[in-house]
């Protein structure tokens, strides 16, 4: 039986390992890009292949746990404010990829 026969593209620009900004925490490996590198460098690329609207696209982005465990080890004495300063960072690259969507 089949129930979905509608072509869904994907596109996985993910690299494990990334941080939210390279500037702020650092990845594990120099040529790990950063989810700001991802979203300036690779998202316009992937649009110019692809026929993206608001009412056809979904952007999931998942990211958190590096920075989360190398925050703690590379600012101990001020998790909780640095946190912040990462979903500020994180929440600009959503609206970013807003824009750039549609």
């Amino acid at each position: 039986m089949e129930y979905n026969k509608t072509e869904t593209l994907t596109y996985n620009m993910a690299y494990g390992g990334a941080t939210i900004d390279s500037a702020l925490v650092t990845p594990w490996q120099p040529q790990v890009l950063s989810l700001k590198d991802q979203v300036q460098s690779l998202f316009p690329i992937a649009r110019t292949r692809a026929a993206w609207t608001s009412s056809n696209s979904l952007f999931l982005v998942w990211i958190g746990v590096n920075d989360v465990g190398n925050t703690y080890q590379s600012h101990p004495d001020d998790t909780d404010g640095f946190q912040t300063t990462l979903m500020d960072a994180y929440f600009g690259l959503v609206e970013e990829v807003r824009f750039l969507a549609c």
